[in-house]
């Protein structure tokens, strides 16, 4: 509402991007999650999360996949809704080919979510390491330094493949990936 007040508002369109980094400079907290607001999580990677081990040298990617909801979950309360979801046997097989993907092409984050690695499972600097870009923008859990340390996404007039640029610069000053 308030950019749409401006004059020439049209003329001079919000970033998201922008916005973000102002969201990441004000922020308080050792880490940052930024998500879309169609994003859902697993189970497992909520349980992830609740386990507290999160390391400040690594960003945290979610593997990504798209999934129609039928009218079979029109109107289902939130709990419903995942049991719903996680329950169709599309989605699990698609997921399950993407891990078994991910885990050959990732080899150091496989099964990062069952396993505590808060103490290793480091790769070398020096060695070139793949780059999961998938949804790559849509999933960014890093510490907060090492969002400000690389000054978050870059200011620029677009939001198109922008979000892939802040994982080009965390992974830049040496940042684990981890592929969720």
């Amino acid at each position: 509402e308030v950019h749409m007040s401006l004059p020439h508002h049209k003329a001079h369109p919000i970033f998201e991007h922008i916005a973000e980094n102002v969201a990441f400079r004000r922020a308080r907290g050792k880490f940052v999650l930024k998500t879309n607001i169609d994003n859902i999580m697993s189970p497992d990677t909520a349980l992830f999360f609740a386990r507290r081990q999160l390391r400040e040298d690594a960003v945290y990617r979610a593997a990504y996949t798209e999934f129609d909801f039928t009218q079979e979950a029109d109107g289902l309360a939130p709990g419903p809704l995942l049991d719903w979801l996680f329950g169709q046997p599309r989605l699990l097989r698609d997921l399950n080919l993407e891990l078994a993907d991910l885990s050959a092409k990732y080899p150091e984050d496989h099964h990062v979510c069952q396993r505590d690695h808060a103490a290793g499972g480091e790769a070398s600097a020096a060695e070139p390491r793949p780059f999961y870009w998938a949804g790559s923008g849509d999933f960014v859990l890093a510490s907060r330094a090492l969002v400000l340390h690389v000054r978050g996404y870059p200011q620029i007039a677009q939001n198109w493949q922008t979000d892939d640029l802040i994982h080009c610069r965390l992974r830049a000053v040496g940042a684990w990936q981890v592929v969720l």
